[in-house]
C-alpha cells in the first residue's frame, strides 16, 4: 500500500527522533504510519527550534496532520493533509512551514502574514533531507552546485528567493532552490548568530515585507551605495565552503585555464577588454610595482579558492601556482618562472591521473548502479518539462499525441 511505503520512508528519516512532543497530532488509520509521522514531526519541530536559535518555546497552537487519501485540505495553516503518496520534500516542507509559523503566532491570535516562511522552510528542508546528518551527526549539506555557479559570478536574485518560492512538488527545481535558501540562511547566521532568523520572522510579523525586513536587519552591514544583493553575493561565496565536496577534474581544469592567463589593457589599446597575458609575462606587462603586487594578490586568492575546491591529487600543483604568484610579488621573476614550469608539468600529470580515476569510478557506477538511480535527476527534469508543456496547452498536447501515434502513409 502507498500509505505503508510512505510511512516506512518517514520512519527511516525520523530514526533519531525521541518521543512525540505535545502540540503535534497525527490522524491516520494505520498505527505504524501514525507513530512514524509523529516521530518525524517531533524531530522537525526540534530542528525548527534549533534553526531559530530558541531554547524556550512558548505555548503554541497544535499542529494537526491527517494522512488520508479522501481527506480535504482546510484553510487553517496548522491543519496539514497528506494523501499518503507525497514526496519527502513536500512532507518535510509542510511540517517545517507550520512549525515556523507557530513560533511567531501569539496564543489566541490569528497567524500573521509572513513572507519568509517558504524560503526558510526550504532552507531547513535541505539540511534535514540532504545534510548527511546520519554520517556526521550534524548538518553538512553539499553546496557544490551553488559554489560552481558562484565561481562564474552567477548568483540568484535575492528578491526572487524570498518572494517567489518554488513549490516542493517541483522536485528538481525545488532541490536547487532549497540549496540557495539554505546558503542564504547560513549567510545570515554567520553574520548575526543563530537568533537572526527568528528576528527576521518577528520583524515581518510586525508589518514589514520580506525584502524590507531583510534590508532593515542588514542595515549595519551595508556600506555606502550597497544593497542586500551585493551583501549576499559577498557572503554566499564564503559560506558555501561549508560541507565542501571537491569539484571534478574537468571543472578544475577549466577554471585553471582562466587563471593562468590574465586580461591586461595595454597603453594605446582601443579594445578595453584587453588581451590575455600568460603569467610569466605579467610582471613586464603591468610595469608598476604597486599594481603588480595588487594584481598578483588577487590571483593568489583565486588560486587558493581553486585549491580548496580541487580533489586532493590536484592540490599540490595548484600550491605551486600560489608559490609562483608570491615570488612574482616579491620581484623574484626567475624563481617564479621555474615554479610555473613545474606547476604546469605536475598539474598535467596529476590531471591525467585524476581523469583516469574518475573514468574508473564512472565505469564501476555504470556497471553496478541501476540506470534509474544514475539518471534519476535528469529524467525528473525531462518529465517535469513535458508535464509543464502539457499544462500550458492540454488540447494542443492531446492533438500532437494523436498525430504522432497515427500510422504513416507509405
Amino acid at each position: 500500500m502507498r500509505l505503508v511505503g510512505w510511512g516506512l520512508l518517514v520512519a527511516s528519516i525520523a530514526a533519531r527522533a525521541a518521543e512525540p512532543e505535545r502540540g503535534i497530532r497525527v490522524i491516520c488509520g494505520i498505527e505504524a504510519v501514525r507513530k512514524a509521522t509523529e516521530r518525524f514531526a517531533a524531530a522537525c519541530d526540534a530542528d525548527v527550534a534549533e534553526f531559530l536559535g530558541r531554547d524556550v518555546r512558548p505555548v503554541r497552537p497544535i499542529v494537526r496532520v491527517t494522512i488520508d487519501a479522501a481527506a480535504v485540505p482546510e484553510s487553517d495553516p496548522f491543519q496539514l493533509v497528506f494523501q499518503g503518496g507525497e514526496s519527502p520534500p513536500r512532507v518535510t516542507h509542510g511540517l517545517i512551514r507550520a512549525f515556523l509559523l507557530r513560533h511567531v503566532t501569539e496564543t489566541g491570535r490569528p497567524p500573521p502574514v509572513v513572507t519568509s516562511l517558504d524560503w526558510l522552510a526550504a532552507a531547513l528542508t535541505n539540511r534535514i533531507l540532504y545534510g548527511n546528518r546520519e554520517m556526521y551527526d550534524r548538518f553538512v549539506p553539499d553546496y557544490e552546485p551553488a559554489r560552481y555557479l558562484f565561481s562564474r559570478n552567477q548568483f540568484p536574485i535575492l528578491e526572487r528567493l524570498l518572494c517567489q518560492p518554488v513549490p516542493p512538488d517541483s522536485l528538481v527545481a525545488y532541490r536547487l532552490y532549497a540549496v540557495h535558501c539554505d546558503l542564504l540562511a547560513l549567510c545570515l547566521q554567520e553574520t548575526y548568530g543563530e537568533t537572526i532568523l527568528h528576528r527576521l520572522l518577528d520583524t515581518e510579523r510586525h508589518g514589514r515585507g520580506g525584502m524590507e525586513a531583510l534590508a532593515f536587519l542588514l542595515s549595519d552591514q551595508l556600506i555606502a551605495g550597497d544593497n542586500p544583493q551585493a551583501w549576499y553575493e559577498r557572503t554566499a561565496m564564503q559560506v558555501s565552503r561549508r560541507g565542501r565536496r571537491p569539484s571534478d577534474a574537468e571543472s578544475i581544469a577549466r577554471r585553471l585555464e582562466e587563471l593562468v592567463t590574465v586580461p591586461v589593457v595595454m597603453p594605446g589599446d582601443s579594445d578595453f577588454r584587453g588581451k590575455r597575458v600568460p603569467l610569466e609575462e605579467l610582471p613586464g606587462a603591468l610595469g608598476q610595482d604597486r599594481l603588480r603586487r595588487e594584481v598578483l594578490g588577487f590571483l593568489e586568492r583565486d588560486f587558493y579558492e581553486l585549491l580548496k575546491d580541487a580533489p586532493e591529487g590536484l592540490q599540490g600543483p595548484l600550491a605551486d601556482y600560489i608559490a609562483a604568484c608570491q615570488e612574482m610579488g616579491k620581484g623574484h621573476t626567475r624563481t617564479a618562472r621555474r615554479l610555473l614550469a613545474k606547476a604546469r608539468r605536475t598539474f598535467a600529470e596529476a590531471l591525467a591521473r585524476q581523469r583516469r580515476l574518475e573514468e574508473l569510478l564512472d565505469e564501476v557506477e555504470y556497471r553496478y548502479v541501476p540506470a534509474e538511480r544514475r539518471l534519476g535527476l535528469y529524467l525528473d527534469v525531462v518529465r517535469e518539462r513535458l508535464a509543464e508543456e502539457r499544462r500550458f496547452d492540454p488540447q494542443l498536447s492531446a492533438f500532437l499525441d494523436t498525430v504522432s501515434s497515427a500510422p504513416r502513409v507509405p
